[in-house]
């Protein structure tokens, strides 16, 4: 399928290249032995370190192509953004409408706590990514946005840049001969730019910048050292401006202001592009939490009686094998037996009660003809491994997978306790 993607950050590795290349130009004329090429040299390599913070600077939006598996979705077709995104790699999501798109904003770990947003054409398509991803109805986990660089950033940029301007004019310079004195004043000013430079970068790593972050509980707005919680129940519209958007609330309270100037230099921050989206994300959870958008698909018959309830794994292992022997021998839907419909909207329901998915995803194992291949795909991308375990123990034909079950939770409890006296 194809899809426009948003990964303003890009991939990590390319963050050092420059200062793999800024070693490299160090080491080569030292381990080669080449005293000719040792200044240029090594002013190189200062400039290769001046423009690590620079380049790349950010990505803008890319058209892909995506394939969806079980536990991922792979990104191809978008140059050096081409990725696998894994769904235990998955900590927050969520999806909205936006113009003639749905798009789904997915944030992972080690991503520097930029999300990556995919603009997709139909709800049938985010439906297979957010299968294959494990993302329920409503999405879950924390989206956070930067809508600006942080204090330290900003004068960082500007320094590497100046450092960068300066190394280029020594390794043009060296060409031309300059005097000794132009070249110690243009060596000690690199030198000054750069050192500064990197302090900045060091001492700002624990700098937050203004951002705006979705969760369970609401929209959380932090600038100016300062943190407000909005519930997504009072929000009654979200207006984009030029550099900003407006949170208007219920009631008639002051609308909340969003500062949020586009951005093409700096990474953290949106473009105006970007900015819409997250307008549009915002609104759309506001919507869901009021009841104002499509309601998750709910079962209609009686999948109560699916859940353990207390009783042994043996005990309700045969309880489920018995409720799969009675839909298979009769293939009955009323009078309380369960729709078989019902069991797969349980089971692709990331949302739902773990042990519930297992005892439906085992009912329609022993009940229905292939089901068990798509169970498969949706079992490898449960995020959870204790989860992952009972759903793989649940869907094994052994006579003893009660057995199994039970020593499995007896071993998590032992881990559970040794934790809890360290």
């Amino acid at each position: 399928m194809r899809a426009t993607l948003h990964d303003p950050r890009g991939p990590l590795w390319m963050r050092f290249v420059p200062y793999a290349l800024a070693v490299a130009f160090f080491l080569v004329p030292i381990v080669g032995d080449l005293e000719d090429a040792l200044g240029p040299m090594l002013f190189t390599s200062g400039l290769m370190l001046a423009l690590g913070s620079l380049v790349p600077s950010r990505f803008g939006a890319r058209s892909a192509k995506l394939s969806c598996g079980p536990g991922y979705v792979d990104v191809t077709n978008a140059g050096v953004l081409s990725q696998r995104i894994r769904a235990k790699d998955i900590t927050g999501a969520s999806t909205a409408l936006h113009e003639s798109k749905v798009t789904l904003a997915l944030s992972r770990k080690h991503r520097g706590g930029m999300p990556v947003t995919l603009e997709l054409d139909s709800m049938e398509d985010v439906r297979k990514v957010r299968e294959a991803l494990a993302v329920g109805h409503d999405g879950y986990g924390t989206l956070m946005w930067p809508v600006g660089p942080g204090s330290s950033e900003r004068p960082q940029r500007w320094l590497s840049v100046v450092a960068a301007v300066l190394g280029f004019g020594l390794a043009v310079g060296s060409l031309f001969d300059l005097e000794g004195s132009m070249v110690v004043l243009a060596i000690f000013g690199f030198v000054a730019t750069l050192a500064i430079a990197l302090l900045l970068r060091l001492t700002g790593r624990k700098d937050v910048p203004p951002y705006v972050a979705m969760r369970a509980d609401g929209i959380h707005v932090f600038r100016n050292n300062n943190w407000q919680l909005i519930p997504y129940a009072s929000v009654a519209h979200v207006e984009e401006h030029d550099r900003s958007f407006s949170v208007y609330l219920h009631g008639g309270a002051p609308p909340i202001e969003v500062e949020a100037p586009p951005t093409s230099f700096f990474v953290r921050g949106l473009s105006a592009r970007e900015r819409k989206l997250v307008v549009a994300q915002i609104l759309s959870a506001a919507q869901r939490a009021q009841g104002r958008a499509a309601p998750r698909p709910e079962a209609v018959t009686r999948i109560d009686v699916l859940k353990r309830g207390g009783a042994s794994a043996r005990d309700w292992f045969a309880r489920l094998d018995l409720t799969a022997d009675t839909m298979r021998a009769s293939g009955y839907r009323g009078g309380g037996a369960i729709d078989p419909q019902d069991l797969w909207t349980l089971v692709e329901d990331p949302d739902a009660d773990a042990e519930l998915r297992a005892g439906a995803a085992r009912v329609l194992a022993r009940s229905q003809e292939g089901a068990r291949v798509r169970i498969d795909t949706l079992v490898e991308a449960v995020r959870d491994e204790a989860d992952q375990k009972m759903f793989r123990i649940a869907l094994s034909p052994a006579t003893d997978a009660g057995e199994e079950l039970e020593a499995f939770e007896v071993r998590q409890m032992r881990g559970v306790v040794r934790g809890a006296l360290r």
